[in-house]
């Protein structure tokens, strides 16, 4: 049943290029269509040729097909712009709906630009990062391989006794229940990490690959893998990217003759040079991998390998430990400066200031109508004026509820009160970072003039491949706005707001990096302290404020080794922070109390249906979150057929179907659910919800747990031309919103519902849907755990429950 995944057709690529040739076929158009929009396939062809044909368009000329005029009515499907019509019509029909949709959001963009780019007399953008000096490292990465002790700890899987005896702080930790203290911090944390390295390592060591024959294309060397990925506990790619080095041998008796020991220790080396203790091995060939497509691996090597008839290779694939290293690099620094770093990691009540009541113009109206947000960016401020050193201000934020608008009015009132405000904004995923950028390019451009060095964007190199599909704007206050570089410290320093990510942070403390006066940390309940260290430790200084947002009640850091996250790798640095008795809060009644002046517990939700926040409140927020979204955004489905109670939009679709295991990856699928959810999908599309209500492929979203049903479903969606919904994981769907949720959870007729069991996986697939949540799976094995339990309770009680359709059958 499971298929081999592909890539999505429509990129943003052709939608921005599609969408940019129907904006100058519309100029050409002397009567404007209001409707949908019927035009000869002919003239459609004529025009698309004279469009590429254009001098600014030879981008786009260079990457359209070779016979584009044949192509665009594929195009057109592809981009979702055409209806349908029979076969041998004669005529193109344009979604008019869609295209004025672009051409309104074309013409925002060509507006904010005029406003957010400013020229100086030789035409030069004033606002871009500059490239006449280059970023300069000047303390460089050490490599903080795992040592052999730690090694020989592996063998009983780390166990409590070894562990202490071999680190007494490590005891203390541990015996003190999990928690870190200044003085046992930096040996506790850099045990779990090693025993998270240990881990990776040990799983590049079973992906050795033996006997291997390369296929050459061009100066490229293509091989497939062998053996199953399932027992590396991921699928192939999750382990490879397109920066993993790769060392390839070819074959001989003396490989054959090397014990598999060796093979971990050159691994735990960290060297690009294969040296065997017990035989001479004299060729080797370095490289790196371009691309991994499921068992399929091309390679780019340093040079050219000279293919025998009948050769084969041994192949050793590099693990990429950037990331660690700078939490290993973190760990460091903290422990040269941990007088400062204290104050913010292990905050006391003393900490908490005095705050003087303040007066403030909101630039965003709704925030002045929010109470709970109203207070902190006031308190934030008001810290600020009166150089408080106090403790880190933390922004609690479910779902929903507005932390990302509260943060960037925090920053653009910073802006305006404190003139030598110099602000840093980082979290672990691009996606937050791009979301705070954009809405503060935005904000800006509602000024009269535009403005210079006030936001920068910076990227890490591995971004580079999306470049095509991000944000203009962005780009334009990134350092990709031409291609990729890292700007010199003392340059991007002088802009007052800094963007990037953790490991940005991480790459830019390698060079003489100055401390921000604010550094606002946001996504922090999803990400472990030794990541939040990474971008927090160079950038805080004695007089900074730091300020963390998130949700720790959601998905929290991915650990690779379940003995590291058992110890408590995974934990975040907001979740320690709110056990600090600081950050208590006191019951009484309805009421809550706790120090406002450093925390802020933020409780209206401006996104879903009162059911469905009444549903995940209930689970994981005690009950307090309100309802406070639009009802013309939120009862989309009031009027839809299946529901039997119109005001609790949530079905759930029993599914009794069977679940089985992808070879190569262990991922689960059921073929009985994927029906289902294509059924759902195709009556939503086709029929709406009832009373007028059509819905556009890009308002439903799907979620499933386990990558092979998703991508299995992506498929099916493919297949059926439906390229605008978007499927994912809960992890791919965090800080994600669609008015339709449809999810799939796969487990059936089993005794265990493995990682399903975790509750905030399914928080974040529950707060997702504005409108309607359709929850499929099987009801009978899902309610081994309480919360599913709950929910199909609910939905039986509310009649909004289907028995499966084939049970009796």
């Amino acid at each position: 049943m499971a298929k081999k995944s592909r890539k999505t057709l429509s990129i943003a690529f052709e939608k921005e290029a599609i969408g940019q040739f129907l904006l100058h076929l519309y100029d050409l158009q002397t009567e404007k269509p209001e409707t949908d929009w019927s035009i000869s396939k002919q003239e459609v062809r004529t025009a698309f040729l004279e469009f590429l044909n254009l001098p600014e368009n030879v981008v786009i000329r260079k990457r359209m097909p070779k016979i584009p005029a044949k192509e665009i009515g594929v195009l057109l499907r592809r981009t979702a712009y055409l209806i349908d019509k029979p076969k041998g019509c004669e005529f193109f029909c344009i979604r008019i709906k869609k295209f004025l949709q672009f051409k309104e959001i074309n013409e925002l963009h060509q507006e904010f630009e005029k406003k957010l780019v400013m020229y100086n007399a030789e035409n030069q953008k004033l606002h871009r990062l500059s490239t006449k000096s280059n970023f300069h490292i000047t303390t460089g990465l050490p490599q903080f391989l795992p040592t052999p002790e730690i090694l020989s700890l592996k063998k009983g899987n780390y166990p409590d006794e070894a562990l202490c005896v071999f680190s007494p702080k490590f005891a203390d930790y541990l015996n003190g229940g999990g928690i870190f203290t200044p003085e046992n911090m930096f040996d506790a944390m850099k045990m779990l990490l090693r025993i998270e390295d240990m881990n990776i390592l040990h799983r590049y060591h079973l992906l050795i690959q033996r006997n291997v024959k390369l296929a050459q294309s061009s100066d490229r060397y293509i091989f497939t893998l062998s053996g199953k990925s399932r027992h590396l506990g991921c699928a192939n790619d999750d382990l490879l990217s397109r920066f993993n080095r790769v060392l390839v041998i070819p074959e001989c008796k003396e490989t054959n003759l090397l014990p598999k020991r060796e093979y971990l220790d050159f691994l735990m080396s960290g060297s690009l040079d294969f040296k065997s203790t017990s035989i001479a091995i004299e060729t080797t060939f370095l490289g790196r991998i371009e691309m991994v497509e499921g068992k399929q691996v091309t390679l780019v090597m340093d040079g050219n390998i000279k293919l025998e008839p009948k050769p084969r290779y041994l192949i050793i694939f590099y693990p990429a430990r950037v990331t660690l290293r700078y939490q290993y690099n973190a760990l460091e620094i903290y422990k040269k400066d941990q007088e400062v770093l204290n104050r913010f990691l292990f905050p006391e009540p003393s900490n908490a200031p005095t705050l003087s009541e303040i007066c403030l113009s909101f630039y965003n109206k709704n925030i002045a109508a929010n109470p709970e947000q109203k207070q902190a960016v006031k308190n934030i401020v008001s810290i600020s004026k009166n150089k408080h050193l106090s403790s880190p201000f933390v922004i609690f934020g479910p779902p929903g509820t507005g932390k990302t608008s509260m943060m960037v009015e925090t920053i653009l009132q910073l802006l305006l009160h404190e003139p030598d405000a110099k602000i840093l904004v980082t979290a672990g995923p691009n996606c937050a970072c791009d979301e705070i950028a954009l809405r503060i390019c935005n904000a800006l451009a509602l000024g009269k003039e535009p403005r210079s060095q006030i936001l920068a964007r910076v990227y890490c190199f591995s971004q580079e491949q999306r470049r095509e599909n991000m944000n203009k704007l962005l780009l334009e206050y990134s350092n990709m706005y031409d291609w990729h570089f890292y700007p010199d410290l003392e340059v991007l320093q002088s802009y007052r707001v800094v963007v990037c990510t953790l490991s940005a942070v991480g790459k830019l403390a390698m060079g003489s990096l100055k401390h921000f006066t604010h550094v606002f940390h946001d996504e922090a309940g999803a990400c472990s302290l030794s990541e939040s260290l990474v971008g927090l430790v160079s950038a805080l200084g004695e007089k900074s404020q730091l300020i963390i947002a998130g949700d720790h009640k959601q998905l929290g850091a991915i650990v690779k080794s379940d003995r590291a996250e058992q110890l408590g790798l995974g934990v975040s640095l907001m979740e320690r922070l709110l056990d600090r008795k600081c950050y208590d809060v006191v019951v009484d009644g309805d009421n809550e109390q706790y120090e406002r002046s450093i925390q802020t517990r933020l409780c209206r939700n401006f996104r879903s249906h009162p059911a469905i926040v009444k549903l995940f409140s209930h689970l994981y927020y005690e009950d307090k979150l309100l309802a406070m979204a639009p009802k013309e955004q939120t009862n989309w489905a009031e009027n839809w057929k299946v529901l039997k109670d119109k005001d609790f939009p949530i079905l759930f679709q029993s599914v009794r179907g069977k679940e089985e295991v992808d070879e190569d990856t262990g991922s689960l699928a059921n073929w009985k659910e994927v029906l289902q959810v294509m059924r759902y999908v195709d009556d939503l599309l086709e029929n709406g919800l009832g009373d007028g209500r059509k819905l556009e492929e890009s308002d439903i979203g799907i979620i499933s747990p386990y990558r092979n049903q998703y991508m299995t479903i992506q498929e099916e969606l493919n297949v059926a031309r439906k390229f605008q919904i978007e499927t994912g994981s809960a992890e791919i769907y965090r800080g994600k919103e669609k008015a339709v949720i449809i999810a799939s959870f796969v487990r059936s007729r089993t005794k265990s519902i493995g990682f399903l069991k975790n509750p905030k996986r399914l928080n974040v697939i529950l707060s997702r849907a504005k409108s309607l949540l359709i929850l499929i799976g099987n009801d009978e094995t899902l309610s081994q755990q309480g919360d599913y339990e709950f929910i199909i309770k609910e939905c039986q009680r509310r009649g909004n429950f289907l028995p499966d359709p084939t049970a009796f059958l």
